[in-house]
C-alpha cells in the first residue's frame, strides 16, 4: 500500500512538473551516483547472487534518460567545482563504481563509452594482489549451496534464523543478515571479518563447494588484474582507492587506517603510473581522525555512502553520493537523483513520527500511572510490613551503551540487540523478549534489566 501511494505521488509530481522543479533548484549541485557490479543474469549460468547487480540494459537505460538532463563531468573536475575554483556548470553529474568487479570494465566500460561518460573506477588492491571474493559474495554463494533454512547463524552478538522456504525468502533473509552484519559498530572490523570467514568457512566445509574455486570463470564476483586496471586508465578512467582490505575505517585503530590509505594510493600509483587523489571510505565507516589521515596522506576527495547532493563549499573529503537503483523505472531514478524522493520519504517519515509520537505519548501515560499506582501500593505495603526493598537500583544505569555488558551477557547465554534508543531485543535459549529499559551489572555479576513499572528481570551466573 505504501509502495502504491509513493508510485502515485512520483506520478503526480511529474506530470505536474515538479520534479522538473526540483532539477532546476539544484541545478548548482553535483549528483554523484555509485554503482557496484554490472552484470545480466543470462550471461552466466554458475549461479546467480542474492545481492543482485545492475543489468547492462539497464545501465544503458539509465545513462540515455540521463543524458537528456544531465551532463557528465570527471570526479576531479566536480572536485574543482565544489572547491570554487572552477565555475559551476549546471546539471552535473559523476558516474562511481565500487569494489573493482572486472564486469565494470568488460561490461559496464563499452556502455560508458558509447555514451561518452567519464568515470572512476575504486579499487581494493589487496583483492588484485591476491583475487579472491568479497566476503558478501563468498557469503552468498554458500549459502545456496546448502538447504539452511532455519538454521541459526551468529555474528559477532547478533544471532538470526535464517529461512530459504522460498529464494525471494533467501534473498530476504541474507539481506537482513548482511545489513545488521555491517552496523555492528561495537567490534572492530578484524573480529566482524573474522566471524563472517569462520561463518563461510563453515558452510564451504559442509557442502564440499567455494566460490573461490569458480571465481575465475565468473563474472559475478570475478575483480579485475592489475594488467586490467592499468588498461582502464589507460582508457580515461580515473582509478581511485578503496583501501588495501576493504576494511571499515571507522571501526580501526589510527595506526591501520594510515596503512591501508598509504599502501593502496602507493600500489595503485606504481602500477597505473598517475596520481592516485581519491578514496571510497568502504561501507561509508570514517571518523573525524579518518578524514584527517586521508588529507595527511595525499587524498584531495573522499566519498561517503551517505545519500546527498553536493554544492560548492562542501567538505570534499565527504562527499555525498546516492546508489544507482538495480532496477527502477525512469521517474523514479529522476525522482531520487532531482531530490523529490528524499522529500517524499522525509514527508512519510514525519507523518509516521507524529502518530508514533502519539501514540508513545499515550503508552508512556499509561504506564507513568501505573508506576504510581505501584509506587502507592508498595510504600503503604512497606510501611504496614516494614520489610527492606531488596531490588537493585538501576536509575542511575544509562540505557543506551550495552557494551560493557556483552560479556557477561555472553557467560549467561544470552543475545542482545538494540533495535533503537533504548530498545533492545533479548534472547535466552527459545525466548525472545524486546524490552524498552536501563540495564545494570551488580555486585553479584548478574544482568538486571528494569522494565516498565515495578517488574524487573535477573540473570545470575550460577
Amino acid at each position: 500500500m505504501r509502495f502504491r501511494l509513493r508510485q502515485l505521488v512520483l506520478s503526480i509530481a511529474r506530470y505536474a512538473g515538479v520534479i522538473r522543479l526540483f532539477q532546476y533548484i539544484h541545478r548548482n549541485k553535483i549528483v554523484i551516483l555509485t554503482i557496484h557490479g554490472v552484470m545480466d543474469e543470462q550471461d552466466n549460468p554458475l549461479w546467480i547472487p542474492l545481492r543482485p547487480q545492475l543489468p547492462r540494459d539497464k545501465l544503458e537505460q539509465y545513462l540515455k534518460t540521463l543524458s537528456r538532463r544531465y551532463h557528465f563531468v570527471s570526479l576531479m573536475d566536480a572536485v574543482e567545482m565544489i572547491c570554487g575554483r572552477k565555475p559551476m556548470q549546471p546539471y552535473s553529474m559523476v558516474l562511481t563504481f565500487d569494489d573493482g568487479y572486472r564486469n565494470n570494465l568488460t561490461h559496464a566500460l563499452p556502455i560508458l563509452r558509447r555514451y561518452n561518460v567519464p568515470a572512476t573506477f575504486f579499487v581494493t588492491t589487496s583483492f588484485l594482489d591476491n583475487p579472491r571474493p568479497f566476503w558478501w559474495d563468498r557469503l552468498d554463494y554458500a549459502l545456496q549451496q546448502l538447504n539452511v533454512h532455519r538454521r541459526e547463524v551468529k555474528v559477532g552478538s547478533f544471532t538470526m534464523t535464517l529461512d530459504s522456504s522460498t529464494r525471494k525468502a533467501l534473498c530476504q533473509s541474507y539481506k537482513r543478515l548482511r545489513r545488521t552484519a555491517k552496523n555492528l559498530t561495537w567490534i572492530s572490523d578484524h573480529e566482524f571479518l573474522k566471524d563472517i570467514e569462520q561463518l563461510s568457512c563453515y558452510l564451504e566445509q559442509e557442502s564440499g563447494r567455494a566460490l573461490a574455486d569458480i571465481q575465475d570463470e565468473d563474472d559475478w564476483s570475478a575483480i579485475m588484474t592489475w594488467k586490467q586496471v592499468q588498461k582502464a586508465a589507460n582508457n580515461g578512467v580515473t582509478i581511485g582507492s578503496h583501501t588495501v582490505d576493504h576494511i571499515r575505517l571507522g571501526l580501526v585503530e589510527a595506526e591501520i587506517t594510515r596503512d591501508q590509505l598509504e599502501r593502496s594510493k602507493r600500489d595503485i600509483e606504481e602500477h597505473i603510473s598517475k596520481p592516485c587523489l581519491s578514496i571510497c571510505y568502504p561501507n561509508g565507516s570514517l571518523a573525524d581522525e579518518t578524514v584527517s589521515l586521508a588529507r595527511e596522506c595525499g587524498y584531495i576527495c573522499g566519498l561517503t555512502t551517505k545519500e546527498g547532493l553536493n554544492c560548492v563549499g562542501d567538505d570534499v573529503m565527504r562527499l555525498q553520493r546516492i546508489g544507482l537503483p538495480v532496477n527502477a523505472r525512469s521517474i523514479d531514478l529522476l525522482a531520487r537523483i532531482s531530490g523529490v524522493s528524499m522529500v517524499v520519504s522525509r514527508a512519510g517519515q514525519g507523518h509516521r513520527k507524529l502518530y508514533g509520537n502519539l501514540g508513545q505519548w499515550k503508552l508512556n501515560m499509561f504506564h507513568h500511572c501505573k508506576r504510581l499506582k505501584n509506587i502507592f501500593f508498595y510504600h503503604i505495603s512497606n510501611l504496614f510490613k516494614n520489610k527492606k526493598n531488596n531490588i537493585p537500583n538501576v536509575h542511575k544505569y544509562e540505557n543506551y551503551d550495552i557494551s560493557k555488558y556483552l560479556e557477561t551477557a555472553e557467560k549467561l547465554k544470552i543475545n542482545i540487540m538494540p533495535l533503537g534508543f533504548g530498545i533492545y531485543e533479548l534472547t535466552k535459549g527459545e525466548i525472545t523478549r524486546r524490552i524498552s529499559s536501563s540495564l545494570c551489572i551488580d555486585k553479584e555479576n548478574a544482568l538486571t534489566y528494569k522494565l516498565c513499572g515495578n517488574k524487573y528481570l535477573t540473570y545470575k551466573i550460577l
